[in-house]
C-alpha cells in the first residue's frame, strides 16, 4: 500500500499554488474616495465589470486545478503508469505546475528506487570482487609452499626410492614401479593445488578430490609392496622419507586396511 505522504504533499503543494494564483490574480482596487465614486458612477461600473471578469477568470483556473488534483488522486491507485501530459485532453500545464506535477509523478519514484538498487548491487559486486581477490592472494601464498615441496620430492625421487627399496627389499622392477607411482601421485597433487589456487574448485571440492586421491594411492601402494611390507612403508613415510607434504597427504598414522593398526 502506498504511503499517504505523497497525497498530503500533493494537496499542500497545490493548495499553496492556488493561494499564489489567487493572490496574484486579484488586482488591488484603485485608491478612491466615497466622494469620487459618487461623482464617477460610470467609472465604478467599469471597475465592477473588470473585477467580475477577474473573478470569472480565477474561478476557471481554480476549476482546472481541482480537476488536475482529482486526476492525480485517481492515478495513484491505477496499475498502469502513464505520463501526466497523456492522462487528459486538457492543455498540458506549464511553468510552476508542470514542474510540480512532473516531480509528483509515480514513475519518478520507481526510477529513483531502481537507481538506488543498481548502486547497491554495484557496491555488493565490488565488495565480493575485493574479497575474492584477497582469497586468491592467500591461496597463491599457500600454493607456492606446496609447489616447492612437489619440486623437492621430484628432484630427490631417485634417492628416496633407492632408500625405500632397500628398506622394503624391493627388486629393480618394483623400484621402477615405485618411482613411477610416486611421480604420478606427485603430479596429481600438483594439479589439484593448481586448480584450487586458480579458484576453479572450492575448499569443499578440494577436500573431496584430496581424499579420493589418498584412497587411490593407498590402494596402489598396497598392491605394489604387499600387506606384509605395508608397516615398513608407513614407517619410512613417518620418518619423513618423502617429505612433510607427502607424509601429510598419505597419513601413514591412520589405518589403511582391516587389521592395519595404524601407528
Amino acid at each position: 500500500m502506498r504511503s499517504a505522504v505523497p497525497a498530503i504533499a500533493l494537496s499542500v503543494t497545490l493548495s499553496g499554488a492556488l493561494a499564489f494564483v489567487v493572490a496574484s490574480s486579484i488586482r488591488p482596487a484603485p485608491a478612491s474616495t466615497a466622494t469620487a465614486r459618487v461623482d464617477r458612477p460610470e467609472a465604478d461600473a467599469v471597475e465592477r465589470e473588470a473585477e467580475s471578469e477577474d473573478v470569472t477568470d480565477l474561478r476557471m483556473q481554480v476549476g482546472m486545478l481541482e480537476a488536475r488534483i482529482a486526476e492525480l488522486e485517481a492515478r495513484r491507485g491505477a496499475t498502469a503508469r502513464v505520463p501526466v501530459a497523456a492522462a487528459t485532453d486538457e492543455p498540458s500545464p506549464t511553468g510552476f505546475f508542470a514542474t510540480e506535477l512532473a516531480r509528483l509523478d509515480d514513475r519518478g519514484e520507481e526510477v529513483f528506487r531502481e537507481q538506488v538498487e543498481r548502486v547497491l548491487e554495484e557496491i555488493d559486486e565490488e565488495r565480493e570482487a575485493a574479497e575474492r581477490a584477497e582469497e586468491l592472494e592467500q591461496r597463491a601464498k599457500q600454493a607456492a609452499e606446496a609447489y616447492e615441496a612437489y619440486d623437492t620430492l621430484e628432484r630427490d625421487l631417485d634417492d628416496s626410492v633407492a632408500k625405500l627399496g632397500g628398506s622394503l627389499g624391493l627388486d629393480s622392477r618394483r623400484m621402477r614401479d615405485m618411482k613411477s607411482l610416486l611421480g604420478v601421485q606427485n603430479q596429481r597433487n600438483r594439479e589439484l593445488t593448481r586448480m584450487w589456487e586458480s579458484g576453479k574448485i572450492g575448499d569443499e571440492e578440494l577436500g573431496e578430490v584430496f581424499n579420493e586421491n589418498r584412497a587411490k594411492h593407498r590402494a596402489e601402494i598396497i598392491a605394489l609392496v604387499g600387506r606384509a611390507n605395508l608397516g615398513d612403508y608407513k614407517r619410512f613415510l613417518q620418518e619423513k622419507g618423502l617429505g612433510d607434504t607427502f607424509n601429510y597427504f598419505v597419513a601413514p598414522w591412520e589405518s589403511w586396511t582391516d587389521g592395519d593398526p595404524g601407528r
